[in-house]
């Protein structure tokens, strides 16, 4: 569609991770997105990368020129 999702909601992850978050490996049953990567890694995706954002040095500059 090409979309892109804010880098507000940006986690970085490895590739492998990046690959099974998104489908490409992994049993089927574990093929289910966000909702079952977090189950099985046991945490909040929103919630990590909330963190990250608020914790970024350049989050002020690039908040006071984009908003």
């Amino acid at each position: 569609m090409g979309t892109k999702a804010s880098d507000r909601f940006a986690l970085p992850l490895c590739q492998r991770h990046h690959d099974e978050q998104s489908g490409k490996i992994g049993e089927f049953r574990q093929r289910g997105g966000w909702r079952s990567f977090e189950l099985k890694y046991g945490f909040n995706a929103v919630a990590v990368a909330g963190e990250y954002w608020r914790k970024w040095p350049g989050r002020v500059a690039w908040e006071a020129r984009n908003g």
